[in-house]
């Protein structure tokens, strides 16, 4: 076998790299083996790196992002609104948007409230983040902004999928989706 450069061996007489160099190596299957006795010498010195990369990252990418990198942090997840925008939903799309607020202002009440809260546009040409924040407010104001009738009307429906992974690509883990629309999906998989 072949032993990249400055790699230890694992040592003990399975071993068909152990005397190269660097000889030697740390047996971990018996502590009656060749170098048992240095097992808790070596797994005292792994500990120990390991604790030192993770606190040099906690200081390099600061406290909150370091809880998140852990998954420490209590809002793990993302609240995710998608809204039909094409003409066929101008009826309803009202509805569609005080239903919207509602679940957010729910949301943000919520001793685990979401990491960010995004709102997705689609319709039957095309679907698209028109916010991603972590203020519930920001994605309030988005929905009221929000305008239907865009001049997309179609009988093949909407970009209901694409809207879908829109969200899950900027989502957090458990994370919930809400979709409006009055039409089947065009973009079927």
């Amino acid at each position: 076998k072949f032993k990249p450069k400055g790699k230890c061996s694992h040592g003990g007489s399975f071993d068909s790299t152990q005397d190269d160099e660097p000889t030697g190596g740390i047996n971990k299957d018996k502590l009656k083996s060749v170098h048992g006795h240095l097992h808790y010498q070596a797994a005292s010195m792994a500990y120990k790196a390991t604790v030192n990369i993770l606190k040099q990252l906690q200081q390099d990418i600061g406290d909150d992002s370091f809880a998140l990198f852990l998954t420490l942090k209590k809002n793990l997840n993302s609240l995710i609104i998608s809204i039909d925008t094409s003409r066929s939903i101008g009826n309803y799309i009202d509805l569609a948007k005080d239903i919207s607020i509602n679940i957010v202002n729910q949301y943000g009440q919520l001793e685990f409230a979401p990491h960010n809260y995004i709102l997705i546009s689609f319709n039957s040409h095309y679907a698209k983040i028109i916010i991603n924040s972590r203020k519930p407010n920001d994605l309030t104001n988005a929905i009221q902004e929000l305008n239907s009738c865009e001049n997309y009307a179609s009988a093949l429906g909407g970009m209901y999928y694409s809207s879908l992974i829109e969200g899950l690509i900027q989502s957090e883990y458990s994370s919930v989706i809400y979709t409006f629309t009055d039409s089947s999906a065009s973009d079927s998989y």
